[in-house]
C-alpha cells in the first residue's frame, strides 16, 4: 500500500494508543559487561556487549588507552536502515581524546535476530532505556581511564552524536532526561526532523497514515526504491566504503504504519519545540538531491533528506543550537569525500572541546 492510497482508508474515531515503554534494568548492565567479545563485523580492537532488556541492543566499544586521560565518553547513535561500521569515526574520536562507543539499536545491525522485523518501531521512546544502559556501561568500562585528579568524580562527561533518525532520537532522549542537563554536548549529523516528501504527502497523507497506524500498526507501506544514496557510499560504485549490505540494504525494507506513526509523532514533538539545554551542533550538507536516476550530485549532496527542513526545525530543539554547513557533505557527513568529512570531524571535536567540563 502506498502513502497515496491511505486517504482511501482514513476514517474517524481513531485512537491514540500508547505502546509499552521498556524500563531500564540496572542488573542487565552489569550482566552484559561480562559477555564482551571481539566484534565479529569490525574485528580487533572493537568489542561488543549485549544490552539485555525488553529489547536486544548492542554496545560497540573502541577500546581506549588506559595510560591516557580522556576528556569524556562519546556515544554514537546511527540512523534508519543503518548500523555502526565506520572505523574511522572511532579512531578520530579516540585521537581527539574521547572514549568512543556506539550502539546498534534494537532491530538494527548486530542486534537483529532471525525472527525480528528489521527497523520496526512503535515510538521513539522505546530506544531510551537502551541508550541509558549504553551510557551506564560506557561509564563502567571507562572508570579505569580516570586520572588521579579525577578521583573525586564518579562519571566522565557524556557526549552524544546522532545521525539521521539517530539525530531525531538523541534530542528527544535529551529532552526526556532533565532537558539534557547531564550531557556535556550533542552533535547532530543530518538529523531527520521532517519527512522528505511533497507538501500534500507530508501534510495530509502522513498524518492520515499516522492515525491509521494506531489501529493497524503492522500494515505495510510501500516506499519508492532508490539505491542512489547507497551507490554514493559503496566502494564498488561511487563511494569509498565497504559494509554489510544485509544490515544496510541498498534499498530500505518496506515500512509499516506503526513506524510512520512513531516518526510522525516524534516530528510533531520536535516541531512544537523542545527545550534541550545541552549545547547542540547541527551539521548538514550544503545541498540536497532526490532523483530517481543517478546523477553526479549524489557524490556531494544529501541524497536522503532535505537540508531546508533541518535548518527550519533545528532552531526548535533548544536555546543553544549552532548550525554548520558542510560543503560537499553526503547525508552521512562522516562518510563524505575526504575534505568534507575531515571538516565534519574537525567541527565535531572542536565543539566537544569547547563544551568540555574537564
Amino acid at each position: 500500500m502506498s502513502l497515496f492510497a491511505l486517504a482511501a482508508v482514513a476514517g474517524g474515531g481513531l485512537c491514540a494508543c500508547n505502546s509499552d515503554v521498556q524500563d531500564a534494568e540496572a542488573k542487565a548492565v552489569v550482566e552484559s559487561i561480562e559477555f564482551a567479545e571481539t566484534d565479529p563485523l569490525l574485528g580487533e580492537p572493537f568489542k561488543v556487549y549485549p544490552i539485555q532488556g525488553k529489547y536486544r541492543a548492542t554496545l560497540i566499544q573502541y577500546p581506549s588507552d588506559s595510560s591516557r586521560a580522556y576528556k569524556g565518553i562519546v556515544l554514537y547513535v546511527h540512523g534508519y536502515n543503518d548500523y555502526y561500521f565506520n572505523r574511522e569515526l572511532a579512531q578520530k574520536t579516540d585521537s581527539a581524546g574521547y572514549a568512543f562507543f556506539a550502539i546498534d539499536l534494537h532491530f538494527y545491525g548486530r542486534s537483529l535476530r532471525s525472527d525480528d522485523d528489521p527497523f520496526r518501531a512503535r515510538e521513539i521512546q522505546e530506544y531510551f532505556p537502551e541508550i541509558d544502559s549504553a551510557l551506564s556501561m560506557a561509564q563502567t568500562l571507562s572508570r579505569s581511564l580516570m586520572t588521579p585528579s579525577d578521583s573525586t568524580k564518579t562519571r566522565l562527561p557524556e557526549y552524544l552524536i546522532g545521525h539521521s533518525t539517530g539525530g531525531l532520537i538523541v534530542p528527544l532522549y535529551a529532552e526526556a532526561h532533565r532537558h539534557g542537563q547531564d550531557l556535556a554536548a550533542i552533535v547532530l549529523s543530518s538529523p531527520f526532523l521532517e519527512m522528505n516528501l511533497q507538501w500534500f504527502a507530508r501534510n495530509v497523507l502522513v498524518p492520515v497514515a499516522s492515525a491509521v497506524g494506531s489501529l493497524i500498526p503492522d500494515f505495510p507501506v510501500n516506499d519508492l526504491p532508490n539505491p542512489n544514496y547507497s551507490y554514493s557510499l559503496r566502494k564498488d560504485y561511487h563511494g569509498e566504503w565497504e559494509y554489510d549490505t544485509r544490515l544496510k540494504p541498498p534499498i530500505s525494507p518496506m515500512k509499516d504504519l506503526g513506524w510512520i506513526r512513531a516518526i510522525h509523532t516524534a516530528h510533531e514533538q520536535v516541531q512544537k519545540g523542545l527545550n534541550v539545554e545541552t549545547p547542540i551542533l547541527l551539521m548538514h550538507s550544503d545541498c540536497s538531491i532526490r532523483d530517481e536516476n543517478w546523477t553526479e550530485e549524489y557524490t556531494h549532496c544529501d541524497g536522503v533528506l532535505d537540508i531546508n527542513n533541518m535548518k527550519k526545525f533545528g532552531h526548535r530543539l533548544g536555546p543553544h543550537v549552532t548550525f554548520d554547513e558542510i560543503q560537499g557533505g553526503l547525508h552521512d557527513l562522516y562518510l563524505s569525500a575526504k575534505d568534507a568529512r575531515e571538516k565534519a570531524y574537525r567541527e565535531t571535536f572542536e565543539f566537544f572541546d569547547k563544551h568540555s567540563t574537564l
